[in-house]
This record gives C-alpha cells, sequence and structure tokens, in this order.
C-alpha cells in the first residue's frame, strides 16, 4: 500500500459526502407551552461520535525494511519524528528484525522469504498517561499506528513448497516498546506460488519466477469498522494445486484485522478468506518464439473510494498470459478487475462490479503495470490510474501509457484514453530483475487537488529511475481530466549523482504521506522512494532511500536521504519504504470529556435608554430634587432596520472546534491559537466537519424583528441557553501535545460545545432586571456615565490595545456609526432626534459570531454539569470556553440608531429646572462586541454648565464631593414617577464588584461566580465613583459578610463580619481635566469559614465631605460552600440512563407566586390578576429544595428564576441564585411595571439549577407556577394581547424581538 489508504481513511474522505438531508430542530415548544426549560432525557450526542477513534492527520515516518544478508528480514526508521537532510544513521538503529526461523525456513537461497509486500493501519490500544486530563489518565480506544507485511516463503530450491506469513509490527500493547507484535503463518488456503510452468515451443517451460516483478500486493481498510484494520492481499496460486500452466489464478486473501492481531498477541485464531475469481492463465497453449516472451507477471492493487460512499472500491490490474494458436504468441491484454468487498464482521461479500481487458497489452516480459488512486480533480471521489508498459518488438525499449478511469453516473468510464507518458528500459538480462512501475496519487502541493507520481527506469539505464508528476491544470474552476495533464519530469541522477540501483536486482518501492510536520495551513504530502544500489560484492547490494517535496514552481526537492553500501542480501526481494506511525507522530484524540453547561447567557442585543438623572439630596435640611428629564415621556432610543420589514437571522449549532489546554482540571490561562501546530490546523477542520454532520439534528435558525427601544431602562434580547461541552485530549504527538506556562505543561485539548436548549426572550428584559448584567453606568446617574465611548464596558477596543497573548486578540467588535458631542435638552417645544446609520461592514454583520461567554468576561457565572466523568468545571475565565462560538447572526440589514426628543412643551420636571439647566452633552455609538453582541452605547462627555442649577458653579454638586456605588435599584418607575424601591434586599443591589478569580479553583475544585469555597483568598475590584465635581478626600471600601438562613433575611451590615478594606487619598470630581471620577479597589479577603449563604457588604466611609450617604452602601449575594460537603461532580452515568430522579426537588413553593401592586407609599397593596397600565408591582415566588436521598447534596448551586411573558415568549425578569441550601425558602422579588397597552399576559415563573437539572428532579413539574396577569381591559379595544412584553412604562415600548418564523436549514 501506497499510504493513500490510511490517508483516505483518517482524513475522512468519505466523509466529504455526507448526503445532508432536511433538518428539522423545533424550539422548545413545550417550553413556551410553560414545561421545565431542563427537559428530562437530554439528549447527550457527543459531537464526534466515533470519529475521535480515528487517527485525525496521519504524521508518517518512513519505514524501510529489507532482506540482509543472513536471509533475515530487518526493518528500521527510515528518518526521525523530523527530516534530517542526512538519513544514512538510521540504518541499523532501532532495527526489528524476523529470522528465517520465526518463518520456518532455514535461512538459505533455497529456503528463504521471496517476496514482502506492507501496508500501514492502526490497531485500538489503551494508552496510559503520565498526567491526568480532567481527572483521567487511562484512555481506551486509542487508535494506534501498526504495518502489517506479508511474506511469501519457499522452503525448497525449485519453490514447490511455500507458505504466506502475516505479521504485525508496532507498540507493544501495555508497554513503550516499538517491536514485532508477532506473525502468524496462513494454513488452509492456496498456496502461493513462486513460479508456475506454462506451454511454450510447445514444450513445457517454466516462467520467469515470481519475485523478479512484483505479483504480491497488500491493501488495507477497516471494512467492518470496528477500529483495525484489515488487510487484502493478492498473490498468485492455482487453487487445482497442480505445477502446469493452466489454472493460474490471483488470489485475493482477506484477513480480519482484530483477530490477526489477537493471534499476533497470543491469543484466539486468525479469521481468513480467500477468491481466486480472476483468471492469471487462460487455457490454450502459449505458442511461438516465447525465448524472448516471458509473462511480466505483475500484478497490482490500489484502493480508493470512486463512488463517495465511503466504502472503498480495490482495483486489480495485472499482465494476464493468454493461450494463443498465433505463430508468433502476439500480444496479451492486461486485465482489470474492480472490487466492491463489504464484511460484517462475519463473512465478506465479493463483488465484481467492473472488468475488462482492454487497458493496455504486453509483448515482453519487462512491460510492467501498476495502479493507484487519488482524487486528482478536486470533486471528493477518487479516479482509478492505470500505467501499463508495451514494447514494439521484443528488442524494443518499453513505452509506458496512461489511462484514468471514473465512475460517472454509476459506470466506469475512461477520462484519459492510452496516453504515452514514458518510456522505460529492457531487462539488462533475463536473469536480472524485471523493472516494475510504481505509482501513488497525493497532494503534494497542499492546493486540496491530488498529483499522481510515478517512478520508472530510464529508457537507455535500466539502472537509473525517472520520477515523474502529473498535475491536471484548473480551467474555468474546475479541473477537467483529459490528456496527460501538466507532466513534469525529474532524473534521478541529476538530483543525486550516486542514485544509481543494483545492475541486477532492479528493485524499488515508492510511498507517500506527510512525513514532515506542516509548516503551513496546507497539509503537503511527501514522495518516499527506496531502492536497491550497486554493490562492490556480488552476494550483497546496497540501499537507498530519501524523502522528495514537490510542487510545480520549486520542482522535485530531496529533503533527506541516506545510504548503506554492502547493507542488504543481493536478492529480488523488494527494499520497501512504507508511510507508517509507529511513534505517534500523528493527531490523536481522546475519549472526550463532556459536561452541560446551563442559563449560559448570550446576548443577541443591549440597547442603552438615554441617560437620564434622578436624585434626592439633602440640602440645608431640606429634601432636594436632582432631575435632568427623568420623566420625560418618549425620549428614547430606537433601532431600526433598513426597511420597515428587515429582520436578523439567528443560526445556532455545534460549535467548529476550539482549542485549549489543561493541566488536571485547571485550564492553562493561555492562547492556544497563536502557538497551534499546523496540523492541528488541519485536524480541528476535519473534526468541525465530523462534529457538524453528527450534531446536525441540534441545528435552530429563527428569525427576528429589528425594531428596539428602549426608554427608562436599558433593554436586552438575550438567550439562556443549555449546551453541552466535549473536551478530547490530545494524545499524540506527545511533541506538541502540550503547552508550557510558567513552568507549567498544560496538554491541549479540542473543544465542542453542542447546543441542547435555546431558551430566547423572544421580547426583550429590562437591564435593571437581570442579575448578570453588569455595565458601568446607572441609567439615573449622569455622573456614573463613562466620559469616552471607549471607557464603556464591552465597547471594541480593537486588537492593537491587547497584548499577543490575549486570548481575545483576533476576536474584535466592529464600531457601525459613532455621533459626538450632541447636546440632550432641546430647549424648543418642538420633537427632534438625531439618527445614526449603519452604512458599512454589511459583509461583516452578514456572519456575526456569538461567543458563548458574550457577558461571562463580564463576571457571568456559568457552571458544568459533569457527563461523563467526575470532576466539576468553573467556566467563567476559561478562555477556551469562552471564546467559542456556537451562534452566527445575519445582521446585515440592520439600519441604525435614533435618539428621540419629543420636545417640553408640556413637560413639568419634578425638580422645576428649566430644560436648559438640565441640559449635557453625549456621544452615542452602534457596535458589535466583541463577543458579537450588537450594542448602542452613551458617553456623557460634558455636564459642567456654568449657569446651571444643576450642573452649574451653584449646584450642590460643585460644593461637596459624593464617594459613590452604582446602585441601580434604588429607584422605581411607578405611574409616571419615580419611587424608592421599598425592599432593601433589593434595592441597594450592587453593580460593579467583580471578582479576578471568577473561576476559584483549588485542590477541591471550585465554583464559578458568586458561590465561593469556605476560607478560600479572592482578590475583588469594587468601582467607586465619585458623583459631584469636587474631589472627595480619603475614601476607605469596607467588604463585610452577614450570614443568613435564606433570603427572607434582610440584609443589615451590623450583623456582618469585616472581611478586608482599602483606602484611596482621593477620587477626583467629574469634569477635572481629563481624570475619570472613579476607581477601581482592589479589596484581598479570605471567605467566611462555615458554609452558608449571605450578603456580601460593601461599605463607604470617607474624611471629606459627603453629599449623601444613600448611596455609600450595597451588597450582592453570595454564597460559601465546603467542598468537602459537595460532590462537585455528579456520579458517572451511561449518557443514555440519566442518574435515577429520585430524593431529591427543586421547586416554587406551591401558591407562592403573587402580584401585589406598589402603592406610593411603597407599601403593598393586596394580592391581584389586575394592573392598570403603568402601575408598577411586586412579583414574588418562593424557591425551595429539598433532599431526601442520603448522599444527595445538601446545597444546590447557581439557581436561576425566571419571569416569563408566555405570550410573547419574553423575560420579564431574570434573578440569581448563587447557593440554595436544603429545606430553606428563598423569596425571590421581581419589580415589574405593566405595559402601557391593554392585554392579558400568561405569566410563569421557572427555576431551574445548573446541578440539579429536572432529568434529575423527582418532581418537575414542580419548578413551574403560572398566573394570568390582565393589564387595563383588553377586551375594550385599546390594546391587543401581544403588546410589549415586560418592565415597560407609559410610552415605553419594550425591544420587540418577536420570531416571525422558524426555518428549517438545509445542511
Amino acid at each position: 500500500m501506497n499510504g493513500e489508504s490510511w490517508r483516505k481513511k483518517h482524513l475522512g474522505r468519505e466523509d466529504r459526502h455526507w448526503r445532508r438531508g432536511l433538518l428539522a430542530f423545533t424550539v422548545a415548544a413545550a417550553l413556551l407551552a410553560g414545561a421545565p426549560p431542563a427537559l428530562a432525557g437530554e439528549d447527550h450526542i457527543e459531537p464526534l461520535g466515533s470519529a475521535w477513534q480515528n487517527v485525525i492527520v496521519p504524521k508518517f515516518r518512513g519505514i524501510v525494511s529489507f532482506m540482509d544478508t543472513d536471509y533475515s528480514i530487518k526493518t528500521y526508521r527510515g528518518q526521525g519524528e523530523s527530516m534530517d537532510s542526512d538519513l544514512s544513521k538510521y540504518y541499523g538503529t532501532n532495527v526489528f528484525t524476523t529470522t528465517p526461523a520465526n518463518l520456518g525456513l532455514s535461512g538459505s537461497s533455497s529456503s528463504r522469504v521471496f517476496s514482502q509486500t506492507q501496508a500501514a493501519g492502526v490497531v485500538p490500544q489503551t494508552v496510559t498517561l503520565s498526567d491526568d486530563f480532567l481527572g483521567s489518565k487511562t484512555y481506551s480506544h486509542v487508535p494506534t499506528g501498526i504495518f502489517c507485511t506479508s511474506y511469501l516463503t519457499k522452503l525448497n530450491d525449485d519453490g514447490s513448497s511455500t507458505a504466506l506469513w502475516m505479521e504485525l509490527t508496532g507498540r507493544i500493547e501495555g508497554t513503550a516498546t516499538i517491536g514485532r507484535i508477532g506473525r502468524v503463518k496462513i494454513d488452509g488456503i492456496n498456496r502461493p506460488y513462486y513460479k508456475y510452468k506454462f506451454n511454450a515451443d510447445l514444450q513445457h517451460k517454466d516462467a520467469p519466477a515470481l519475485d523478479k516483478n512484483v505479483a504480491h500486493d497488500m491493501v488495507a481498510w477497516d471494512w467492518n469498522k470496528d477500529g483495525y484494520t484489515d488487510w487484502l492481499v493478492s498473490y498468485i496460486t492455482n487453487p487445482k494445486g497442480k505445477d502446469d500452466h493452466e489454472n493460474m489464478k490471483v488470489a485475493f486473501l482477506f484477513v480480519d484485522g482484530k483477530s490477526l492481531y489477537n493471534k499476533c498477541r497470543g491469543t484466539g485464531n486468525v479469521s481468513v478468506w480467500t477468491n481466486t475469481d480472476c483468471t492469471f492463465t487462460t487455457g490454450g497453449d502459449v505458442v511461438g518464439g516465447l525465448t524472448t516472451k516471458k509473462p511480466p507477471n505483475s500484478v497490482r492493487t490500489a484502493i480508493g473510494d470512486m463512488d463517495g460512499d465511503g466504502n472503498p472500491e480495490v482495483a486489480l490490474h495485472y499482465t494476464q498470459v493468454n493461450g494463443s494458436n498465433t505463430l508468433d504468441g502476439g500480444d496479451h491484454s492486461n486485465h482489470m478487475n474492480i472490487l466492491r468487498l463489504t464484511y460484517n464482521g462475519s463473512t465478506p461479500t465479493w463483488s465484481w462490479f467492473y472488468k475488462t481487458d482492454g487497458i493496455g497489452n504486453w509483448y515482453v516480459q519487462y512491460n510492467s503495470v501498476t495502479v493507484a488512486m487519488g482524487d486528482l480533480d478536486g470533486d471528493t471521489y477518487d479516479e482509478l490510474v492505470v500505467l501499463h508498459g508495451k514494447s514494439g518488438s521484443s528488442a524494443s525499449t518499453s513505452k509506458t501509457y496512461l489511462d484514468v478511469l471514473k465512475l460517472v453516473n454509476g459506470s466506469i468510464k475512461k477520462v484519459v484514453d492510452g496516453e504515452e507518458v514514458g518510456e522505460t528500459s529492457k531487462m539488462p538480462d533475463d536473469d536480472d530483475s524485471t523493472p516494475a512501475l510504481e505509482a501513488c496519487v497525493d497532494d503534494f502541493d497542499g492546493d486540496g487537488i491530488d498529483e499522481l507520481v510515478w517512478t520508472g527506469t530510464d529508457s537507455d539505464h535500466s539502472t537509473r529511475l525517472y520520477i515523474l508528476v502529473h498535475k491536471w491544470p484548473v480551467v474555468d474552476g474546475a479541473v477537467k481530466l483529459s490528456g496527460k495533464g501538466n507532466k513534469y519530469s525529474y532524473e534521478l541522477v541529476k538530483i543525486d549523482d550516486g542514485w544509481r540501483m543494483d545492475d541486477h536486482y532492479i528493485k524499488y518501492s515508492l510511498s507517500t504521506g506527510m512525513f514532515i510536520y506542516p509548516t503551513t495551513e496546507k497539509l503537503r504530502k511527501q514522495i518516499a522512494l527506496a531502492s536497491t544500489m550497486d554493490s562492490s560484492s556480488g552476494s550483497k547490494e546496497s540501499l537507498k532511500w530519501g524523502v522528495f517535496s514537490w510542487d510545480a514552481s520549486a520542482g522535485l526537492k530531496l529533503l533527506g536521504k541516506g545510504a548503506k553500501t554492502d547493507g542488504a542480501m543481493a536478492s529480488n526481494v523488494v527494499p520497501t519504504i512504507t508511510a507508517a506511525d509507529l511513534d505517534g507522530d500523528s493527531m490523536v484524540l481522546g475519549e472526550p470529556t463532556g459536561f452541560t453547561v446551563y442559563d449560559n447567557i448570550e446576548p443577541v442585543f443591549i440597547i442603552q435608554a438615554p441617560p437620564r438623572h434622578w436624585d434626592i439630596l439633602s440640602v440645608n435640611g431640606t429634601n432636594k430634587t436632582m432631575d435632568a428629564f427623568s420623566v420625560l415621556n418618549g425620549y428614547s432610543t430606537t433601532m431600526t432596520g433598513k426597511t420597515t420589514d428587515a429582520s436578523a437571522q439567528t443560526t445556532t449549532k455545534t460549535s467548529s472546534g476550539h482549542w485549549g489546554a489543561s493541566a488536571g482540571i485547571t485550564v492553562a490561562k493561555v492562547n492556544v491559537f497563536k502557538e497551534n501546530a499546523k496540523m492541528f490546523d488541519a485536524g480541528i477542520k476535519y473534526a468541525g466537519e465530523a462534529a457538524s454532520k453528527n450534531t446536525s439534528g441540534k441545528t435552530v435558525t429563527t428569525t427576528a424583528s429589528l425594531t428596539a427601544v428602549a426608554q427608562y431602562d436599558d433593554q436586552i434580547y438575550f438567550r439562556a441557553n443549555t449546551h453541552d461541552v466535549w473536551r478530547y485530549p490530545v494524545l499524540s504527538p506527545a511533541s506538541q501535545a502540550f503547552v508550557v506556562v510558567d513552568g507549567v505543561s498544560y496538554r491541549r485539548f479540542v473543544q465542542f460545545i453542542v447546543p441542547q436548549v435555546i431558551q430566547s426572550s423572544f421580547a426583550s428584559t429590562a437591564g435593571k432586571e437581570v442579575d448578570w448584567y453588569e455595565p458601568w453606568h446607572n441609567g439615573l446617574n449622569l455622573f456614573s456615565y463613562p466620559r469616552t465611548l471607549e471607557q464603556t464596558r464591552d465597547y471594541p477596543q480593537g486588537a492593537s490595545t491587547k497584548p499577543e497573548d490575549d486570548f481575545w486578540k483576533d476576536i474584535n467588535g466592529l464600531v457601525l456609526a459613532k455621533s459626538t458631542g450632541q447636546i440632550m435638552g432641546n430647549v424648543d417645544s418642538t420633537s427632534s432626534n438625531f439618527t445614526m446609520e449603519v452604512k458599512t461592514h454589511e459583509e461583516e454583520l452578514h456572519s456575526l459570531k456569538n461567543t458563548v461567554s458574550a457577558y461571562a468576561n463580564l463576571n457571568l457565572p456559568s457552571r458544568g454539569k459533569v457527563i461523563k466523568v467526575t470532576g466539576s468545571f468553573g467556566l467563567t475565565g476559561d478562555y477556551s470556553y469562552g471564546t467559542d462560538s456556537i451562534t452566527t447572526s445575519d445582521k446585515s440589514k440592520l439600519g441604525g440608531v435614533t435618539v428621540s426628543w419629543p420636545g417640553v412643551a408640556s413637560y413639568i420636571s419634578p425638580s422645576g429646572l428649566t430644560p436648559s439647566d438640565q441640559q449635557f452633552t453625549v456621544d452615542a455609538s452602534i457596535y458589535t462586541t466583541d463577543s458579537g453582541t450588537v450594542s448602542f452605547a452613551y458617553a456623557v462627555t460634558n455636564l459642567y454648565k456654568k449657569y446651571s442649577a444643576l450642573w452649574g458653579d451653584d449646584s450642590p454638586y460643585n460644593k461637596t464631593p459624593d464617594p459613590a456605588l452604582n446602585l441601580p435599584r434604588q429607584w422605581v418607575i411607578n405611574a409616571g414617577k419615580w419611587q424608592a424601591n421599598p425592599f432593601p434586599g433589593d434595592a441597594a443591589r450592587l453593580r460593579g464588584l467583580l471578582f479576578q478569580e471568577a473561576s476559584i479553583v483549588q485542590d477541591s475544585g471550585g465554583i464559578s461566580g458568586q458561590a465561593l469555597p469556605i476560607n478560600t483568598p479572592v482578590h475583588a475590584v469594587l468601582r467607586v465613583y465619585n458623583y459631584s465635581f469636587v474631589a472627595t478626600g480619603k475614601v476607605t471600601a469596607t467588604l463585610s459578610f452577614q450570614p443568613i438562613t435564606s433570603t427572607h433575611d434582610d440584609p443589615d451590615v451590623t450583623k456582618a463580619t469585616a472581611l478586608g478594606s482599602t483606602t484611596i487619598p482621593s477620587i477626583p470630581g467629574r469634569n477635572q481635566g481629563t481624570s475619570n471620577n472613579w476607581q477601581d479597589l482592589g479589596i484581598q479577603f479570605t471567605t467566611h469559614g462555615k458554609q452558608t449563604m449571605g450578603y456580601l457588604h460593601a461599605m463607604l466611609s470617607t474624611e471629606g465631605g459627603n453629599l449623601q450617604t444613600a448611596n455609600d452602601h450595597g451588597y450582592i449575594l453570595v454564597g460559601v460552600y465546603d467542598p468537602a460537603q459537595q460532590p462537585l461532580g455528579r456520579p458517572s452515568v451511561a449518557l443514555a440512563h440519566p442518574e435515577a430522579a429520585s430524593g431529591k426537588k427543586l421547586n416554587i413553593v406551591a401558591g407562592s407566586l403573587s402580584v401585589r401592586p406598589l402603592n406610593a407609599d411603597g407599601s403593598l397593596g393586596e394580592e391581584t390578576t389586575q394592573l392598570e397600565p403603568g402601575r408598577a408591582a411586586v412579583i414574588q415566588g418562593a424557591v425551595r429544595y429539598d433532599r431526601v436521598a442520603a448522599g444527595a447534596p445538601n446545597v444546590l448551586f447557581n439557581v436561576s428564576v425566571y419571569l416569563r411573558n408566555m405570550s410573547t415568549g419574553g423575560v420579564l425578569s431574570h434573578r440569581t441564585l448563587p447557593m440554595v441550601e436544603s429545606g430553606a425558602e428563598n423569596v425571590v422579588r421581581m419589580l415589574f411595571t405593566a405595559p402601557d397597552t391593554a392585554q392579558t399576559m400568561p405569566l410563569q415563573m421557572i427555576v431551574t439549577s445548573d446541578t440539579l437539572p429536572a432529568a434529575d428532579d423527582e418532581n418537575p413539574a414542580g419548578r413551574v407556577a403560572s398566573r394570568d396577569l390582565t393589564v387595563g381591559n383588553p377586551n375594550s379595544g385599546g390594546g391587543s394581547s401581544g403588546g410589549c412584553a415586560l418592565g415597560l412604562v407609559p410610552g415605553a415600548p419594550g425591544l420587540v424581538l418577536l420570531p416571525l418564523l422558524l426555518l428549517l436549514k438545509k445542511r
């Protein structure tokens, strides 16, 4: 075999022909109908299927085998892992030897091997790593390279006693030793012939011995897909056992690979079958002049996939000996048979679907033939190349002709017919070897289209070789196979003057494959050649071997060569060079680790509401309202499409493959892409194609409107997705499988993310109602806005601002449109607006990728549930996860954004300030974030206005500094007015406290986000603002922790224990030079020592003035857990049989879902099912986790509570409980403002948990509570049931992104 069958098998050529049908995926209708989001019986599809059990990208060494002077067969690697220019040192190094005694021979000219042929393949073995990958060290089903040798032996001088042996060489399983695995004599078959007789000149004459040419060949393939390469050997036999000229056949021996491997290791019996359908000699006498007209005995095979069905065809071409009654013996037709072999592990089926004697004929003994298969025209179907020699007379050289056969519409067609392409030499003498032809088809220039390479002797010098390459040109975008193509001819002695074969033993072999690691993304194959070389001793011959590269411009280049004088027995045994991987140089993956991530947030649009200001100050003992257009109705941000019906299409499917590196369960924070081996780039491309095929049913495409309006709060359209993350460790090559960071070795892995449940909010969610939304600004305080757009948290900064090793270096957003210097507060009574149009970047917006982290790089908690192994993975900060993508959006129809100003003719400011007093200046931009979200943001570039009562010299803000925290939920809009949030547990919810160790991984593992292990050092970063124009004095920020039993407990800093603090000397005021009026303070602390949930308080104190203290104190809810009490992963379970759903339940307490209107004095009204438009209400429910079964975890982590409007699919609120202890009830409150259109809203509260999916819940139905809410009078004709979805205030429609249709896509 020439390496091509390995290539096709392991580069998955058959996978390029996947027949893709119509794939339908429906967004869980049950979700919209009220079923729990985490559906029972999740279908965990391993993305690569069994493809990881194959070699992903093969890389070979040239393995040389020859007969030594003691008649033993010796094998050595003809090169190292990398290519040396001088390969001679490899002769005699790490030699594998098969002695004559091993084969039942005495080791003499009469008792020896007379022919050998080889092919490479794989067997699955178990490998134990020295390191562990995500908790695993031992991997089974690892495809391990071997090669198989078929020996033909004779035990006596006339060759009447012969045998066939099969031998395997490779890694001895369970050890690190490479050697002969074993060998088996194949009994019970028609014996191979060394020579035969035929009736010539009316006498019995001996035909030339069958070792003079190549009449013994082998191809390899895993026909029954069991992971073991099977072997198909051709040889000459006589089923009748007679030594005469009749009944000679070409036999095929099929050897089951698994049984051969086991037998070579000492167990079981080898399973073999033979076929002798192909006639080698026909019946009549061969008469006339046969002294010079002896048969060539050239029998060659090749393997390839001509019809693209993934099962190969086998071509057999040979110089048939035809009986004739002509006086001169005449020409003898060559014969071609094409076999379709099928094998189910029991019995092979032989189907000859093509037979012909119309491809050449031979006239004399040195008219050899050969065949090869490959994709010469780049259409992904293999063609069959046939080379055959023909002499015009018994004294002339042999002209070489080329035919190319192609399967077209089910029939074989000659696309190249008998093109003369060369001329080879005569035989020097009747006793010498017969010059053979050798050919391979492979891609030598890396353009994805194969070339033909073949070798033959110089027509004038039988000891010299030519190497010829044929490449058919691309014309009008396609390769047209006609004629000989572009032929490139190279005389070997002109490349290496010493390359001359033995005068009598003209033997050589050819192989192709990737013998050097690629240096570019193109996978170029190389050419390996081994031959005899002249010797000074009559009983010895020398060896020569080398590796060549080729492309049309550079020509044929000798990369490395080796030679050994007098290094072999002078014989007709071909010195073979085989492309094989015995040393693990190929890219091989191990069995994956899989885990499920629930509620991974993926924002699609984030549209900021226009900046407003609302503040209540105490000035000289009197409350003073400070506002800027705080309740101006119609003051809004609107996103539109290019046309009124423009839409955005979003497709979510399995990721195409992503790289990472890990030591144990710790993932390296290094950009693996930047130093990736080029073979890995090709490997992940192939693996990505396999993953796409295997998980095609997981693809969902949705289409949504491109209309968005944000008025009193930022609006977010997002997905909360459930997906499986699969990580396949790179087991080999060991030299490239690791990344070293700070002295620690991390094993590379390939990652695929497979979507499970896509929970889209088909209408928008108010930003304040989403716990994970962490912008820098507070929409009701202009001092909190960045001074420049570049200071916006997710604004694209560009690759030039990022370090070279940044994971996000090559993942960069786009600024689509920008407006600067806009004065907000037109004092005219008329309405006005300014619009930014998106006029460029349509191509980029057409295929905008959303990374799965999206907001994860902004402190989004995500945690995985283990599927296949026990362990836990904190994913926030895991850049190999965070930078991956499963969603591509087409937002090319995005038109732009309009900021609307309704005019102030009838507007009465609650503060009594004039529009001129309230004016300020902004910059605005529409852009895509690095993570693929389309966003619109504001920067407040100027506040100070000398004579303004709000921003001027006499303003309280210009008199006293105001150290402050970002507390966006202090105020709630109710019936068109702002009022204080009456709930302490919600009003001081803090933005701007981030943990640098968002994923804390200690020896015991860790959980990301706001669930932290006990007694663990943490580095927090807290943004502290100065909400004034005056610099502060010294400011101290203190963190403290208050344990609670449930969220029934309100935050109370007097019950908290101080954890750590940081003091800074001052924070500048706004508009003081170029300084920012905020500081990011680092605070180190150690987490609480006992497992509990609690409030993490942030408290400010200052030695200078303080305009107000209401914004000095905030908190977030955190969980502190004891890893010793918590199983960090679920027990390993079979994917088809989830863990029994018993003993654990996470429920919304029955009857706890209620809606109560918020009164103007902060009190709550009676529970209701009806609200007036614009009226605020509190929607609350109680969440409870109960652990009944012994051994079940006593806490759950990352519990999400959603409130949905089921008429639109919109998420009204998303709250997160970082930890829920067993037996405790936790109240979840959500502030809701009714839309201004009359409608009926079917509400559902849904609870989910990363660590207890619904499939494992004793009562999954208890995770959902429902209630209908009527807004206004929907039957009065003043509204419709399909109105705005959520959290809206009068005149402020939500971000309406209603699904227009679900598309069924052809993949």
